[in-house]
Formats: C-alpha cells, sequence, structure tokens
C-alpha cells in the first residue's frame, strides 16, 4: 500500500482503471461460463442435448413411416364384385332422384327429403370409388367407371338442389343435368364392355325441362 501511495498521483490512476477493468472482465468470464454450463446439461441452446433429442425425434418418425403399411392392391374378382355393387346401387340412388324430378312440377317436401337421401347416398358412392385401388390392367376401366359414378353425383346435387330451392332453378341447371346424365352413362356402359360384364347404366333415362 505505501509503494502505491509513493508512486507519482498519475501512476496510481493508471493502476486503479486497470484492476477496476479486470476485475470486470473477470466477473464477466464467470458468468458466460456459468450460463453455457447450464444450458448445456439442460440440454439448451443447440446442445448436445438438443441434438440428440432431435436425432430421437427423427428417428421415431423414419420409423413410423417404415411403419405404415402401403394401399392393398385388390385382386380381380374383388374389385369386380365391388364394381358391380357400387355401380348398381349407384344407378338405382339416381333412378329414385330422376323419378321424383321428372315431376317438378308436383314435388312435395316428402320428395326432397328423399332427394336429398339418393344424393348423399351418391356422394358417398362417389367417395367410395376414389378410395379403390383396382388391379394390374383395370386402370382404363377404371377411369370409366370413377367418370361414371362421379356424373351422377352430380346429377343427383342438381336434382336436390333445384328441388329445396325452386325459386333460384334455371333452365340452364336443367340442361347441365342432362349433359351429366349422358356422360355417365357413355362411362358406364363402356365401362361394363370393358370387363365383360352387364351392371346396372343410366340408359334409358328420361330428359328432364324446367319447361
Amino acid at each position: 500500500m505505501r509503494r502505491l501511495q509513493a508512486l507519482p498521483p498519475g501512476l496510481r490512476v493508471t493502476l486503479f482503471a486497470v484492476a477496476i477493468v479486470a476485475l470486470v472482465a473477470l466477473s464477466l468470464g464467470i458468468g458466460a461460463m456459468a450460463t453455457l454450463i447450464f444450458e448445456r446439461g439442460l440440454g439448451l441452446g443447440g446442445g448436445a442435448g438438443s441434438s440428440e433429442q432431435s436425432s430421437e425425434q427423427e428417428s421415431n418418425q423414419e420409423q413410423a413411416q417404415t411403419n405404415t403399411p402401403p394401399t392393398t392392391q385388390m385382386g380381380a374378382g374383388e374389385y369386380l364384385t365391388r364394381v358391380g355393387d357400387i355401380q348398381n346401387a349407384s344407378v338405382e340412388a339416381f333412378f329414385e332422384s330422376h323419378e321424383m324430378l321428372s315431376r317438378y312440377d308436383t314435388l312435395t317436401a316428402g320428395d326432397v327429403e328423399d332427394m336429398e337421401t339418393s344424393y348423399l347416398a351418391l356422394r358417398d358412392y362417389s367417395a367410395e370409388v376414389e378410395n379403390l385401388n383396382p388391379p394390374e390392367g383395370y386402370e382404363a376401366q377404371y377411369e370409366l367407371f370413377s367418370l361414371g359414378i362421379n356424373e351422377l353425383y352430380m346429377a343427383a346435387e342438381i336434382a336436390y338442389r333445384v328441388a329445396a330451392e325452386p325459386p333460384s332453378a334455371t333452365q340452364v341447371d336443367f340442361q347441365a343435368y342432362d349433359g351429366h346424365v349422358m356422360t355417365a352413362t357413355t362411362s358406364l356402359q363402356q365401362s361394363n364392355v370393358l370387363v365383360g360384364r352387364d351392371y346396372r347404366t343410366t340408359e334409358g333415362a328420361s330428359r328432364v325441362s324446367l319447361i
């Protein structure tokens, strides 16, 4: 202490400043080191714990993808059975709605409810067709079959809509309806030819009109 007091005033100020800077640097270094150790211990800040957790999650995701069973392709016999069941039921639901639409001017509230039922049934059949996985060699037939059922669904949607909301019905709606029916008839007939079956089609369905 006496040696410090014996030094010139300017030198003593310089030494005190250097000592203060050293103490501050030392305290900051200790704090940073403590923070780093704390984060590594908890796996924060991109440390080893975080990397290990991320790797484990990726491994679990890859394992889950590996364990997901692939879509099972149907055999020809099972596929044709499903095609026949869906096509026959779809055509039946369509004709139930079509018969009521053909007497549009005399529809009752009960008729409208029945048309909604047919429309919803065809919506379900269309969705079921989308989930089919045709066997090899049936791709072209499936496209025709799928188109035909979807066209019946769209026709039934128009039928229910014009029945439920008569003021909004136009002749254009009925023309669109007939167009869907014609496309469905052609598609289902061609589908039958490709598989050598005689499933029901909408052949013979009468045209409808608002006038």
